[in-house]
């Protein structure tokens, strides 16, 4: 009987924590999005990085983080934010903006954005 109980706490565990796992990272993803999305971001790029299979970015001089989900279109050329975004890159957009301008290698480049709902 103990081997029982052994197996289904093995079984059981890792379903609960893969749960709970899902259910604070589509919190901690939704914050950043209305924490990017409110935000004016305007600057030039310090750094560009992947972070929770989304695009992260901070401009310099600052400590501040943005994070968003972008995608390629027809105004990227088909090329995605992290191909096209390098140190020095400059950055704008308004608050509550539905998108982002990126001004590299002197080519502007428009993106939008996935947009989260309030959970």
């Amino acid at each position: 009987m103990n081997k029982k109980k052994l197996y289904v706490a093995i079984i059981i565990i890792p379903i609960v924590y893969i749960i709970i796992t899902q259910y604070y990272s589509s919190k901690s993803a939704t914050a950043q999005y209305h924490k990017f999305n409110s935000s004016t971001v305007e600057g030039i790029i310090d750094s560009v990085y992947f972070k929770n299979k989304q695009i992260a970015f901070k401009l310099l001089n600052s400590d501040e983080e943005y994070v968003f989900f972008p995608y390629a279109s027809e105004y990227t050329g088909g090329k995605t934010f992290d191909i096209l975004a390098k140190r020095g890159s400059k950055v704008y957009k308004a608050s509550f903006s539905d998108t982002l301008v990126l001004v590299a290698d002197h080519n502007i480049y428009k993106f939008n954005f996935l947009k989260k709902d309030a959970d």
